[in-house]
């Protein structure tokens, strides 16, 4: 058996990643955003989403089940390269299918005309999405190529953005810029994997096995994108492309950050389904608890933390053109903490347990209240509207999700750890909303406001003796010690 990664190793290669997506969007947005104006992002943010609805069916929700199938069998390569075979045979085939409806209804949609050549650029993320088998390395736990990966990658796309995008005209450009960041993390995909698989071992495939999990997944990942994609389509739809672009800047640092507690999970499905498929209950259980933990400690803080400096951070990252995009900022920032949870349980906790219909159920409940809000609100209060339909939806998906895994989440402490960070994030933001009051200039009052509030909210949590983080404290004070005795 290869050996077994390191749990804390692959968190921090994946928080490197997800740190990289922050610093490069915190340089790029803020320049094509001036550039574009929020009309420009609008209209690529609206192909975006377009193309996003067709790059699902041609994935067919694959990722999550073929990330947690990987992860069970990394240890033979043979039973590897044959699953990839078989994945890839069934995402070529839809992917056929998905291309031949894009092309339909760019066509024949009226409203689509205006942004034909942007989508047509958009759609080549479909090609390479399919064949970059980015769940492959996620399973195998490859997260320290991936982070080199992304690093390269993003260098290469933001280069081309500076050198390319110059005026309003220029949207097309930026729409490349994307597929560049999308599709160039494929390219080394293909490359790379060589070094794990052959794809030319002669094996009999077993196609018909998988399809019955993947429909369950992809149902998941249907209705769950519902509601993720759906508020910037229905407010292109219903709206105008200027509110979609405020939405775009009001969802913009949240989705970053999402991403970085995202990285936190993301090295868990791949080793609780290695955990599970092996027996070793203890460690899963343990691995549970820790992750669950932690998530809430961090969530809740960040959401406190983007609703007292939204204004400044809009103002910072999108400019004064932008200023419509504050309240919905506001308004959107508690999905940190209700997606955190849900990503957590949904998309990592319950398909580890073999419970992704449980999953399905939470989804399909917020896509319905995603649509239904969104057609209730959109029209009244165009891009807030929006916001206000995501918050109610992640809320319903969550609220299912921890339900049906009370057992794990109302437990003593998780329960203390929740209290400790609502009760410190609430002395956070005050403490930040009194510097705000105090410090001028945009810049110095993020820096300012993003410095004193983690002060305050670990101070309180080390007045309140909070376990988990005197763990952590204690975890790093030994990884310090280490490091100054090798110096």
């Amino acid at each position: 058996m290869a050996k077994e990664k390191s749990v804390k190793i692959n968190a921090m290669y994946s928080f490197m990643r997800a740190a990289l997506k922050l610093i490069f969007p915190l340089i790029t947005f803020p320049y094509a955003s001036r550039i574009l104006s929020p009309e420009g992002i609008g209209q690529v943010n609206f192909s975006n989403s377009i193309v996003s609805y067709f790059n699902l069916f041609a994935l067919l929700g694959i990722e999550t089940y073929a990330e947690r199938e990987t992860a069970r069998i990394k240890d033979d390569k043979i039973a590897l390269s044959k699953f990839v075979k078989e994945m890839l045979i069934i995402n070529l085939i839809s992917m056929l299918f998905a291309y031949s409806m894009f092309f339909i209804t760019i066509l024949f949609v009226p409203k689509f005309q205006a942004y034909r050549t942007i989508l047509l650029i958009c759609s080549t993320k479909i090609l390479f999405n399919v064949i970059g088998i980015n769940w492959f390395f996620y399973g195998i736990e490859e997260f320290k190529y991936t982070t080199i990966r992304s690093f390269f990658v993003q260098c290469a796309a933001i280069a081309f953005l500076f050198i390319s995008v110059h005026s309003k005209e220029d949207v097309w450009l930026y729409a490349i810029y994307g597929v560049i960041l999308s599709t160039g993390y494929d390219i080394c995909n293909i490359i790379y994997a060589r070094h794990f698989i052959d794809l030319r071992v002669k094996v009999k495939l077993e196609i018909k096995k998988h399809i019955k999990y993947i429909f369950t997944f992809f149902g998941m990942t249907l209705v769950t994108s519902i509601y993720e994609m759906l508020d910037t389509t229905m407010i292109g739809i219903l709206s105008n492309d200027e509110q979609t672009g405020y939405y775009a800047a009001g969802i913009k640092i949240n989705n970053i950050v999402l991403g970085l507690l995202s990285a936190v999970t993301a090295v868990i499905l791949p080793r609780l389904s290695y955990y599970k498929g092996n027996g070793e209950s203890e460690k899963f259980e343990k691995l549970k608890d820790s992750i669950i933990e932690i998530i809430i400690l961090l969530s809740i803080p960040l959401t406190f933390g983007f609703i007292a400096l939204s204004r400044p951070i809009i103002l910072l990252v999108c400019g004064e053109l932008y200023e419509p995009a504050i309240p919905i900022m506001q308004i959107i920032s508690p999905v940190i903490f209700f997606i955190s949870i849900s990503n957590l349980a949904g998309a990592k906790l319950l398909p580890a347990m073999n419970k992704e219909k449980v999953s399905l159920a939470s989804y399909i409940a917020g896509a319905v209240v995603n649509v239904t809000s969104n057609l209730i609100f959109i029209p009244r209060f165009n891009a807030m509207g929006a916001a206000l339909g995501t918050i109610l939806a992640e809320s319903t998906v969550m609220l299912v999700q921890v339900i049906f895994l009370r057992k794990d989440f109302f437990r003593k402490t998780i329960i203390i750890n929740f209290l400790h960070s609502l009760i410190a994030s609430s002395i956070m933001f005050i403490t930040i909303i009194f510097v705000l009051k105090i410090i001028h200039g945009t810049i110095l009052q993020c820096i300012t406001g993003f410095i004193s509030g983690s002060l305050i909210y670990l101070l309180v949590l080390l007045l309140f003796r909070n376990k988990t983080i005197l763990k952590y404290l204690q975890l790093f004070s030994k990884l310090f010690n280490k490091f100054i005795k090798k110096e």
